[in-house]
């Protein structure tokens, strides 16, 4: 049996060789596979969209089985799948993409921005999306829980499986002391988060543990009553040493056109092998 996990970063995998070290804390996807028993497959990289997600759900359909599960982690609304080859810039709200975007490509951005966004665009394609996983996990007879990465997505999503409330985000933002001491870290690491899928290892652990019992006894998934630890950073140099031993782990790099990346979680030719 599988349980097939699809979202962003809150959800995205490690560097391989992260997985080769021994007394590695284990990440929350682990945690759930062991609780489980189950493997794991799906699609998560970081900055993607709806409209990705649904395109690496619906390119995964045909394996899944009677008896599997599908851990559904939605991320942003607005968020633009533009780039096939980069869906990982989709971050319309970004300050600056730099050197992942070229200069006509940003322009074409900020004119959309401009001209075409609507916002109540990203509502519908996350509640389409929704329905859709749902209509599948359904059909296949499988265990399905949908969580929300942000809080506006809480409204948007259906869980007829389980009851979910509170997201992701408020978990990340938990974990310092307040909001000016987040920024602050962020900045010092080059606004970059240190924690891999956002969150420090205990609450990995506390959220697989959660997401497990909700998909074997169907108990609503009360995200904001779960006891993560809080306000573990009160210093910018706390979370500094919490990140520096596998920060590396966790950082992605650009081939010499600072244009596409070069880690992915699946081949891009099995990706893109079918056309909408």
């Amino acid at each position: 049996m599988t349980i097939w996990i699809f979202g962003d970063s809150y959800a995205q995998s490690a560097q391989e060789t992260f997985y080769d070290l021994k007394d590695r804390p284990l990440t929350w996807v682990e945690h759930l596979s062991k609780l489980s028993g189950m493997e794991i497959d799906g699609e998560a990289r970081p900055g993607v969209s709806q409209d990705y997600l649904y395109n690496a759900f619906r390119l995964k359909i045909d394996q899944m089985k009677k008896g599997d599960a599908v851990v559904f982690i939605h991320t942003e609304s607005q968020r633009r799948w533009f780039f096939k080859d980069r869906p990982e810039i989709s971050n319309l709200w970004m300050n600056t993409f730099g050197k992942l975007v070229k200069k006509d490509e940003a322009k074409a951005i900020e004119a959309y921005k401009k001209y075409l966004y609507n916002p109540m665009l990203g509502g519908c394609i996350t509640e389409m999306l929704s329905t859709f996983v749902n209509t599948i996990c359904m059909a296949k007879q499988m265990k399905m829980i949908q969580i929300p990465g942000f809080e506006l997505e809480e409204r948007l999503i259906h869980n007829p499986y389980c009851t979910v409330t509170g997201n992701l985000m408020n978990i990340s933002l938990g974990e310092f002391k307040d909001s000016k001491l987040r920024n602050k870290c962020f900045d010092e690491a080059q606004g970059i988060d240190m924690r891999l899928n956002h969150m420090t290892w205990p609450n990995h652990e506390k959220l697989a543990i959660a997401i497990h019992k909700s998909l074997e006894t169907r108990e609503p998934l009360d995200l904001s009553s779960i006891s993560f630890d809080k306000n573990v950073y009160n210093t910018v140099s706390e979370y500094l040493r919490y990140g520096k031993e596998y920060f590396e782990y966790f950082t992605y790099t650009y081939d010499e056109s600072n244009l596409k990346r070069k880690m992915y979680s699946i081949n891009d030719e099995i990706l893109f092998k079918y056309e909408l």
